[in-house]
């Protein structure tokens, strides 16, 4: 009976590879090793304990929706390189992210990128990147685009998702 599954679970994995987006991962793994970031990983489990530990409703019904969370921050200089970032931008977009948001907020640019599956967002790139700091945040989950207002997480940026519409207008094609 193992081997069975274990070969289901082997053939499932090309799949679920395919949800995460190279140009992240790349990037991701380019700096993370970095002493100068803050590199934090959360996914399912810890996000359930996360959620069964928080007060607040909207917060449990958002973090329970989402499957992964990735950032790296560096609070002291920004030593991304130029071409890095711009080719980050450049493959996420290739890879079926669309711009939601971009803001000059003093000397930070602030960029906030979804990836859809259906009517559900599938993936957030939320990237701030400024003379003095770096905040490339990706969330994967199924979230719908009102939930994106009730992402409450104490990183830079975060506070445009609040900003949002509660629906999506949608572009006529």
């Amino acid at each position: 009976m193992k081997k069975p599954l274990f070969l289901l679970a082997l053939a499932a994995l090309p799949f679920l590879c395919l949800a995460q987006s190279k140009a992240i991962n790349e990037f991701y793994n380019k700096y993370s090793q970095d002493e100068h970031f803050l590199d934090i990983k959360l996914s399912g489990g810890l996000l359930n304990l996360v959620a069964s530990k928080t007060d607040n409703e909207e917060d449990k019904r958002v973090i329970r929706k989402i499957t992964a969370l990735r950032a790296l921050v560096l609070e002291e200089g920004n030593m991304v390189k130029k071409e890095d970032y711009t080719k980050l931008l450049r493959e996420a977009k290739a890879d079926s992210f669309e711009e939601l948001i971009k803001v000059r907020d003093g000397g930070d640019n602030v960029e906030i990128l979804i990836r859809e599956k259906g009517n559900a967002i599938s993936h957030v790139l939320l990237l701030v990147n400024g003379e003095n700091s770096f905040v490339l945040l990706s969330l994967e989950g199924l979230l719908q685009f009102s939930d994106l207002n009730d992402i409450h997480l104490d990183i830079k940026g975060t506070d445009f998702l609040r900003d949002l519409p509660e629906r999506r207008k949608r572009r006529k094609a």
